[in-house]
């Protein structure tokens, strides 16, 4: 196994950087759960973290820089939520129907970043840099739906069983869209029904 050498340990002043990018992070979150994009002005983000306007711009160049970096950071949290198909056992569509529970558990247990994402996809004069990080989160999210999918649909590679996997995930993604709006909503818990009832109609599809 090749050398990879010592590591080389984070200075004081860059260990700083971080925790300070951290608690600014916090704040913004915060912020936007309680009073929403407009109401989370530079100067009310450096109030509820104790930063001053100079590092909140030297971290983030401005405050849709920040808004780009809430999105990024909740998305990373929630994609990490979801499992693979290995982390089950039993038939494909088995292992797909617990994934699927596991979702609807995401979207129950996380509405804020979920719906500060599906507000900013919708807003259509946003910020360019806050959209180009909401296109690539929806993006990964989408590629995350065609894994799961791909033992259930497509378990030998084959091309027709490949673009329905893409089909499908689209549709998929569409209906956590919507499993998000009804859970703000109504309020109802019914997202785990809906998650189901996508599950019942993918069966006659599974390999």
């Amino acid at each position: 196994m090749p050398d990879m050498g010592p590591r080389v340990r984070p200075t004081p002043h860059q260990q700083q950087g971080e925790r300070s990018r951290r608690e600014a992070l916090a704040a913004a979150r915060t912020l936007l759960a309680t009073r929403g994009y407009t109401g989370m002005t530079v100067s009310q983000l450096c109030k509820h973290s104790g930063l001053s306007p100079g590092s909140v711009y030297w971290h983030f160049g401005s405050k849709e820089g920040v808004l780009a970096a809430v999105v990024e950071q909740g998305v990373q949290e929630l994609l990490a939520k979801v499992p693979k198909p290995s982390d089950f056992e039993g038939s494909p569509i088995e292992r797909f129907d617990q994934i699927t529970e596991r979702i609807a558990q995401v979207v129950e247990e996380e509405p804020e970043s979920l719906k500060l994402l599906l507000t900013l996809t919708l807003q259509e004069d946003g910020d360019e840099q806050v959209r180009r990080v909401v296109a690539e989160m929806r993006e990964r999210a989408l590629r995350s739906w065609e894994e799961s999918l791909r033992p259930l649909l497509a378990p030998d590679g084959d091309a027709d069983g490949l673009r329905l996997v893409e089909a499908v995930a689209l549709l998929g993604r569409a209906v956590a869209d919507g499993a998000l709006i009804r859970s703000v909503a109504e309020g109802d818990g019914a997202v785990i029904d809906i998650f189901r009832t996508f599950v019942t109609l993918l069966r006659p599809f599974a390999r």
